[in-house]
């Protein structure tokens, strides 16, 4: 593993109050190792040694970033762990720090005051957990960032709500219109090709909403465009 490279801690990942301290050091870990191809293939045994905690501490670290959605993992064709950044390629264009040491497992937690104010006195427990981004399928996940990409940088998902509402969106497409998120990539290329429409079509949670008419934008695309993806075998 190469550890000279700069590792980049966003702000929403530095100021979500679902990820422990640990986790977000972690995250700048797996940008320095990902730096290159925008995926590492570091275990959670590597992990471990570089902080000196256990396997099972790294493995909930994991699992919080990928809950999250700033990770996602997959088992590749040798039956190794690959893990990649969500976006990555947009957190390096802001500033770098560089990794230095390890941190202890056991120091002191610490709260961002900027959430308090939304989680004081807060009673109102939700009946139902919330999806995240690793209750996706894998083919949502894999096709979340290059649709994503096809919109401008300022109008892609930044918080992890935001990805999830562009998931589940994605997901939706694909189970109920029955349009793989290989095709819908191809069908808001098309669409975002269009003059009138790259101005109106600024987010992928509007495919299912309706117009004045009462019809899903996804059908209207499907119609004023589907016709240039009948060729196409997905």
């Amino acid at each position: 593993m190469n550890r000279s490279y700069y590792a980049v801690i966003p702000a929403e990942v530095r100021y979500n109050d679902k990820l422990t301290p640990n986790a977000k050091l972690l995250y700048g870990e797996i940008t320095a190792l990902t730096n290159d191809k925008g995926y590492c293939w570091a275990t959670n045994k590597y992990f471990a040694d570089l902080y000196q905690v256990s396997e099972v501490s790294v493995s909930k670290w994991v699992s919080q970033l990928v809950e999250q959605a700033f990770i996602r993992t997959e088992i590749n064709h040798e039956g190794k762990r690959n893990i990649y950044l969500i976006g990555h390629k947009d957190f390096f264009k802001g500033g770098l720090r560089k990794v230095k040491g390890g941190v202890k497992e056991n120091f002191k937690p610490y709260i961002y005051s900027i959430y308090s104010n939304n989680n004081t006195n807060n009673n109102s427990v939700k009946s139902k957990k919330e999806k995240s981004f690793a209750d996706f399928p894998q083919e949502i996940q894999k096709s979340f960032v290059p649709i994503c990409n096809l919109f401008d940088e300022d109008l892609r998902p930044k918080t992890p709500a935001q990805k999830r509402a562009w998931c589940t969106t994605i997901d939706e497409v694909n189970r109920i219109e029955k349009i793989s998120p290989k095709k819908l990539y191809l069908l808001v290329k098309i669409v975002l090709q269009d003059d009138f429409w790259k101005q109106q079509f600024l987010a992928i949670p509007k495919l299912r909403r309706k117009n004045k008419e009462g019809t899903k934008y996804i059908d209207v695309f499907m119609y004023k465009f589907g016709k240039d993806l009948k060729q196409v075998e997905i």
